[in-house]
């Protein structure tokens, strides 16, 4: 079995070190990484070709010097790779020992249960650390009150649970992205949208990373709390530009995939969508009524009032 690890860098010459040690250490030794460079200025492709010379053979690196950002950059790398299993890489995380062996037993395990041809994406809870790796949570879960459980299409339409550094998927599943979206949120949102369709997702509660926090990431962990979505209440405009956001990966999602959605996921998707056509003080309560929730009483107040100030705004 072969399992491809996909790694997309951009100017992370400060951790990346410790990122390609951390996979050096890794139990399971049979994989090959992929990596795509987002137009790096420091360091950082000087350190890959550094890392390819000492594992010839093993190190593919993608040098087009195009500027994606992280999302597209992640699913193009994905359509490059080859393998039997993809694993995605962040350049600033530490990695367990075990990280491989876990998910990929997980992910072989299921698909013994729905069979080999089957799209199985299988991702895991992580250690939230600090820049200097000390850890400042011990469930990212639970540091950011998710429940990865709740993982139909309604509730992802809404709300990602899924973690891109903390994910693997089959080559079945690979085979269902054939264009690129140009709407996606983020990479592991567009891969909780399929797998949801069309696949299955296993949330397995054990940490397999070490999620560095610091200044300069791209995305990260927030400590979910009242005083975090007071502050985004406060400031309208980002919950606003989160629902547009949310509305056009959703149309996106329907468009690439209707021919092969099922008349219900069809109608799931559609039922996000028509949210905004609701009678004004109807379009939350229709939202929570059709099974369109968030997680939390905080979040679900700011989907309720987002749903009605906004709406068709």
């Amino acid at each position: 079995m072969q399992v491809s690890l996909l790694l997309s860098t951009y100017n992370g010459e400060k951790y990346l070190r410790e990122l390609l040690s951390s996979l050096e250490r890794q139990s399971y030794r049979n994989w090959l990484l992929y990596v795509r460079d987002d137009g790096s200025n420091d360091s950082t492709i000087k350190i890959l070709e550094e890392f390819e010379k000492s594992h010839r053979g093993r190190i593919f690196l993608l040098l087009d010097g195009e500027r994606l950002g992280p999302c597209v950059s992640f699913l193009r790398l994905l359509a490059k790779a080859e393998g039997d299993y993809f694993l995605f890489v962040d350049q600033d995380d530490v990695w367990l020992e075990d990280k491989i062996k876990d998910k990929l037993n997980a992910a072989i395990a299921f698909e013994k249960t729905f069979g080999h041809n089957f799209p199985i994406l299988v991702h895991t809870d992580l250690f939230v650390s600090d820049e200097r790796l000390r850890i400042i949570a011990s469930s990212f879960w639970a540091y950011q009150n998710i429940n990865p459980w709740h993982k139909s299409l309604k509730n992802l339409l809404i709300l990602n649970t899924v973690t891109g550094c903390a994910t693997l998927i089959n080559k079945p599943f690979k085979e269902l992205i054939t264009e690129l979206p140009t709407k996606a949120i983020m990479h592991d949102w567009w891969l909780a949208l399929i797998a949801s369709a069309f696949g299955h997702i296993e949330p397995i509660p054990k940490q397999t990373i070490l999620y560095r926090q610091h200044q300069n990431q791209n995305t990260g962990a927030k400590r979910y709390g009242f005083l975090y979505y007071a502050r985004k209440l406060k400031g309208g405009f980002k919950l606003k530009k989160a629902l547009r956001d949310r509305m056009a990966q959703a149309d996106e999602f329907l468009k690439l995939y209707s021919k092969k959605l099922s008349t219900e996921k069809i109608t799931e998707v559609k039922g996000f969508l028509e949210l905004c056509k609701e009678k004004k003080f109807l379009k939350g309560w229709k939202a929570l009524k059709n099974g369109y929730h968030s997680h939390g009483l905080y979040r679900n107040i700011g989907l309720i009032w987002t749903l009605e100030i906004f709406c068709g705004d």
